[in-house]
């Protein structure tokens, strides 16, 4: 079959996805240890969203692999994955099948499932192998830096590997547990950091309650203090506090410049 019915075939889904979808969530009902967020991106996983009409199938591949690698850092058991797709595949070849023959229509279900599903596997592949490599960064950055200053600036830009981060920053808290200051940065001139404007109550926030932190619009949050985040449109932030057992030890910042939605 050539590439142009698989295009037509998710088509057809993608004009039935309310429809299709609010079967699907009757088949496979939330559960605990599947969130909200996890179920929205197995929803996209299963039909794809096209905005424009000239969308070809690589526009298609981009947008499963994107939902799959989420799906990956998310940490979605493979089981339940694969679960969604069992509850999947006898509607959407029913609805298939009111626009196609049998054949083309099993023909075309089978094919969109199983390229989705191939990109699925090597995405939950490279996530464990994103995550070890990340470990084994750390635990030569520890061994390996003399100061605590070069160990923070490696752990930084071992973040940076991991993400699409623009900017980052760790800030440590001062003696006496009140003050938050910048101990390292990423992609920030020294200039840019303004030790006298602190850090906000954002991420004083973040800290007491020992939770990270998500904004999405920073650069027009009265939560950051720091200038910077203005002046560079910064849109997205992940705020994770940083401790030892009990002891709040500061918090790893990472600055985006678009929206980007933290993955737990």
């Amino acid at each position: 079959m050539a590439a142009q019915p698989y295009l037509e075939a998710h088509r057809c889904l993608q004009r039935a996805a309310p429809e299709l979808l609010g079967q699907w969530r009757r088949r496979f009902p939330i559960t605990p240890r599947l969130q909200a967020a996890a179920r929205k991106k197995l929803e996209q996983l299963l039909i794809p969203p096209l905005g424009a009409e000239t969308a070809g199938l690589t526009s298609w591949r981009e947008q499963v692999q994107y939902s799959a690698a989420r799906l990956a850092k998310m940490e979605v058991p493979l089981s339940q994955v694969n679960a969604a797709f069992a509850a999947f595949r006898p509607l959407a070849l029913a609805r298939l099948r009111r626009d196609f023959d049998a054949e083309t229509a099993a023909a075309a279900q089978q094919w969109l499932q199983q390229q989705t599903q191939l990109a699925v596997a090597e995405a939950f592949v490279a996530a464990k192998n994103n995550a070890v490599q990340a470990l084994l960064a750390v635990l030569d950055a520890e061994l390996s830096a003399a100061t605590l200053d070069q160990l923070l600036q490696v752990l930084l830009q071992q973040a940076a590997r991991l993400f699409p981060v623009r900017w980052g920053e760790i800030l440590l808290l001062e003696p006496g547990g009140e003050r938050l200051h910048h101990a390292a940065s990423f992609g920030l001139a020294p200039e840019m950091i303004l030790d006298t404007a602190g850090a906000g109550a954002f991420f004083q926030q973040v800290l007491q309650e020992n939770q990270p932190g998500f904004l999405l619009d920073a650069a027009n949050d009265p939560g950051v203090a720091q200038p910077y985040y203005r002046a560079l449109e910064v849109k997205s932030v992940w705020a994770v506090p940083l401790q030892a057992g009990a002891e709040p030890l500061g918090i790893l910042s990472l600055a985006f410049d678009r929206v980007y939605e933290c993955l737990p």
